[in-house]
């Protein structure tokens, strides 16, 4: 049995803005690290990673890394992000988050292909429409 997480992909302003307002929502600070930082904490964990609301930044820059193939990088962030706990908010950061209506299981970030187990475009609609907020989408993972 897989397990599926909810992510949000954002760009930096879209992330400024959502971590406000699930901070507001869940009255309680996001617990913030860098991509890296957190595959190993997640992967290390004999249990869960336990917080209500992740912002994780650099994702842009290890997916434009020579030092690492994508499907590498995309494949260790997929097994990180399953040891984080169920009802955990998750927000990446991206520099440029780009998705089609039409393709629900794909997403480019930053001219690279991410593959997903679907967008939940409702979900993306309804808030940016709600909340003002752009650049941004939910997704399964």
């Amino acid at each position: 049995m897989t397990t599926v997480i909810t992510a949000y992909f954002c760009e930096p302003e879209a992330l400024d803005k959502l971590s406000k307002l699930f901070s507001k929502i869940l009255k309680t600070k996001p617990k913030e690290a860098k991509i890296i930082e957190f595959m190993r904490e997640s992967i290390r964990s004999k249990g869960r990673y336990k917080c209500k609301l992740l912002i994780i930044r650099g994702l842009s820059k290890l997916l434009n890394t020579k030092y690492c193939h994508n499907e590498t990088a995309i494949q260790i962030l997929r097994e990180a992000l399953k040891n984080v706990e169920r009802n955990c908010y998750i927000l990446i950061e991206a520099r440029k988050v780009r998705w089609l209506p039409n393709s629900r299981h794909t997403i480019k970030i930053d001219d690279v292909n991410l593959p997903i187990a679907n967008i939940e475009i409702e979900k993306t609609l309804q808030l940016q429409k709600d909340h003002a907020i752009k650049n941004f989408v939910i997704v399964r993972i």
